[in-house]
């Protein structure tokens, strides 16, 4: 394992990835907004019926709708911190596994490699084969595969 700078290319990665997130984390706070505005009325309405459940349900609302888009602001601030760093680690391995999650709306693909799960794009997961020799290059901070090669 061996750590290098960033690349101009690794830059555009991370900075791509920090815009996806950045619009879901809009979106999300437009919702929790909603959710704000919703438990600030269940409180007030709680308070003019004397009804401490509605008033429970209200606060708890309340600190739903501050606390989760604090958390979703985490990963785009690991994101800044690799930009901020510029070094990425070098992996050199063997596909051990090659993975895919399937949900409704959303496929992931991840390859297995020294015990380790690397995401990658449906391009990369369909050009390598298990038990391929790859070099991957990841973000030191938020593991996000910056690229990966055949070796030998």
């Amino acid at each position: 394992m061996e750590i290098l700078d960033f690349s101009e290319k690794d830059t555009e990665l991370i900075k791509q990835e920090i815009d996806k997130k950045t619009i879901a984390l809009i979106i999300s706070i437009l919702i929790f907004s909603f959710v704000l505005f919703i438990a600030i009325f269940i409180i007030i309405d709680g308070y003019s019926k004397e009804s401490n459940e509605i008033i429970g349900i209200g606060i708890f609302m309340l600190i739903v709708g501050l606390v989760l888009p604090v958390i979703m602001l985490f990963p785009i601030m690991v994101l800044y911190l690799d930009l901020k760093d510029k070094s990425k680690e070098i992996i050199k391995g063997i596909i051990q596994r090659k993975y895919e999650s399937q949900n409704k709306r959303l496929n992931s693909y991840s390859f297995i490699v020294n015990d380790d799960e690397f995401k990658v794009d449906i391009t990369t997961y369909t050009r390598f084969d298990k038990g391929d020799k790859i070099k991957l290059s990841v973000a030191e901070r938020s593991r996000l595969t910056l690229s990966i090669s055949k070796v030998g």
